[in-house]
């Protein structure tokens, strides 16, 4: 068994290594998309070409189809960079990653064929709705930026102009942003498709302040250019002097193409304004351009401009010449729709040198051609609308999931809480109960004592009469009156007095400063007395009273007829739901359960309705 363990040691050794290994060649890789992206080119094609024994995973092919668009868009192959986006986007729909294949659409560019533009009118939308939803407002910024850019080669200057007011509107815009100058640029284009001029010019100057700030050169010299154009529409002077500052402006290291655009503009002025010799020397200048700094596709344009030079100047050998340099070009560097635009132009000049075989076949070549590109076109489309419905279609499933788990969510909450209130009500119902049961013992507990006291009193006063007779029973009361008041206060035997013999207490209204005047004292000092005495207050002292002869009239037997709303009255509690709080506070239980306590009576209907409240 140990060779086997050292043996799957080794395995895992190899395994680890070769994770740590290929970690570190794709950041190397990714690194040399940056800095040499052909060379980087070749190495990823490399890789995708790797032979069917050991076929890339999904997940690989797109990381490698991401770092090759990636660098066809350092090297400024627009067509390439938007083949690779499909490529990216259909492996992206192929494993569910929606951010992929909106992410893809990050390097397409506005300068691309118009057939394609059909596509990105469609998937745009698209891309944009994912990047909102998952709030990169700056991806969605970007794209929005580029579709009205689209939508401005389109001619719908107005949809445009929407589109790139809403990107500004994005919480990810800051004034001193490319991307801000960028939008102002496009909508400067907007106003100036519709011949707006001077808002043209307002929002022109916008986005040049903006590239000032940043100092970004190229964005200044795309500004210029662009102004350059507008003067030209206006018909003035100062259309040269802006190409010119666009020129100046140019960065060397990454401004090749914008120099292109540059020098082709200014000779196309010179064409169409009759000064030839200046613009063939412009043209030929372009060539020489081109051809140093290895641009392929300002060869083609420059040899396309020379066809149109001479093809205007009557040499049409020397046009066709050109022409065909120019459709070749085009073929070698991958620009199928630069070729065919070249090869219309060419078959003209066929037909002017009288070469009309030569036309004749061309026709045919650029006709097929077409064909071919209008299946490629509807592949794409009909790509692009089948992701598009996928999208749309996972959206509202996540939205409908949603929705189905805040119901389900929401019915758990709501019988939690149903489920929480009915123990709570069993709760309070036995919690009830055993108070109903205690407060049933405490009252048993109470009537019997009061049943007992009155049982002695009754008592007491029979030996009293049956002893001595009625006579000395006012003695008795005055040896203890006499006894009691022997050591009093004077202010609280005349108090005694008020409401023993006086009974003021029977008045609803009585207030202490009424006590008080009657003994020609104050009122603090009659509350003084109480406290000292029997620490009550007034109010207290006066209720004792009350409640006492309360109980006095219940328990008569010639009182049982009286309600008990009566009986409060008597006492001096008028109101019939404070005197059974108030009786109940001082003896113990309400004053119906102590009448039919004390008489032994049955419940009846009129006193369960007096307790009622």
């Amino acid at each position: 068994m140990r060779p086997f363990y050292i043996l799957l040691s080794l395995i895992c050794m190899f395994t680890a290594c070769r994770s740590r290994m290929s970690s570190s060649e794709d950041q190397a890789l990714s690194e040399q998309v940056k800095a040499d992206p052909e060379q980087a080119l070749r190495q990823i094609d490399s890789l995708l070409l790797q032979s069917p024994a050991s076929p890339l995973s999904d997940e690989r092919q797109l990381q490698l189809r991401q770092w090759r668009q990636e660098a066809f868009d350092k090297l400024g192959n627009a067509d390439s960079v938007f083949e690779e986006a499909l490529r990216v986007q259909s492996l992206a729909g192929h494993l569910g990653d929606s951010l992929a294949y909106a992410r893809a659409l990050l390097p397409v560019k506005g300068d691309i064929e118009e057939s394609k533009f059909k596509y990105l009118e469609d998937v745009y939308p698209v891309a944009i709705g994912i990047f909102s939803r998952r709030q990169l407002h700056r991806e969605q910024a970007t794209l929005m930026s580029s579709e009205a850019a689209l939508l401005n080669n389109l001619g719908d200057y107005t949809g445009s102009q929407q589109l790139a007011m809403s990107a500004i509107a994005l919480p990810a815009m800051e004034q001193r942003d490319t991307l801000m100058a960028v939008l102002y640029h496009t909508i400067a284009n907007n106003f100036l498709g519709i011949y707006t001029l001077e808002k043209s010019r307002v929002y022109f100057m916008k986005a040049l302040d903006i590239a000032r700030k940043l100092n970004d050169s190229l964005m200044q010299s795309k500004v210029f250019m662009d102004m350059g154009i507008m003067h030209y529409n206006m018909h003035t002077d100062s259309a040269r002097y802006h190409y010119q500052r666009a020129m100046d402006i140019l960065p060397v290291e990454n401004g090749k193409l914008q120099r292109i655009k540059i020098l082709y503009n200014i000779s196309v002025q010179d064409f169409e304004a009759e000064r030839y010799p200046k613009a063939l020397e412009g043209f030929r200048y372009l060539l020489s351009v081109s051809q140093k700094e290895d641009i392929p596709t300002g060869e083609v344009v420059a040899y396309k401009a020379l066809g149109f030079y001479h093809e205007a100047n009557g040499d049409p050998d020397s046009a066709v010449s050109f022409l065909e340099r120019s459709v070749r070009m085009a073929d070698s560097i991958g620009q199928p729709f630069m070729k065919i635009q070249g090869q219309f132009e060419l078959a003209k000049a066929y037909r002017t040198a009288g070469l009309d075989d030569q036309a004749f076949a061309l026709h045919q070549e650029t006709d097929a051609i077409q064909d071919s590109m209008l299946k490629v076109d509807t592949k794409n489309v009909i790509h692009g609308l089948e992701m598009r419905f996928n999208t749309e279609r996972m959206s509202l499933e996540n939205k409908n999931l949603k929705k189905d788990l805040y119901i389900r969510k929401g019915w758990i909450i709501f019988l939690t809480l149903l489920s929480m209130a009915f123990v709570a009500l069993v709760w309070l119902v036995r919690q009830r109960s055993r108070l109903s049961e205690a407060r049933a013992h405490s009252y048993a507990v109470l009537m019997e004592r009061y049943k007992a006291e009155k049982f002695a009193a009754e008592e007491a006063l029979k030996d009293a009469a049956t002893h001595a007779g009625a006579g000395p029973q006012p003695v008795v009361a005055a040896k203890k009156t006499s006894r009691d008041l022997s050591g009093s206060d004077p202010i609280y035997v005349d108090l005694q007095h008020l409401f023993q013999v006086k009974a003021v207490y029977k008045d609803p209204k009585l207030r202490i400063e009424d006590v008080a005047q009657w003994l020609n004292v104050t009122p603090r000092q009659i509350s003084a007395v109480l406290k000292a005495r029997l620490n009550l207050t007034f109010i207290q002292y006066v209720n004792q009273y009350r409640i006492r002869e309360a109980r006095r009239l219940i328990e008569d037997p010639g009182s049982v007829s009286l309600k008990l709303e009566a009986i409060g009255e008597m006492c001096g509690i008028p109101t019939r739901t404070y005197f059974h709080k108030l009786f109940e506070s001082i003896v113990g239980v309400s004053p119906g359960h102590y009448r039919r306590n004390i008489h032994d009576m049955p419940p009846g209907e009129e006193d369960e309705t007096q307790e009622g409240s």
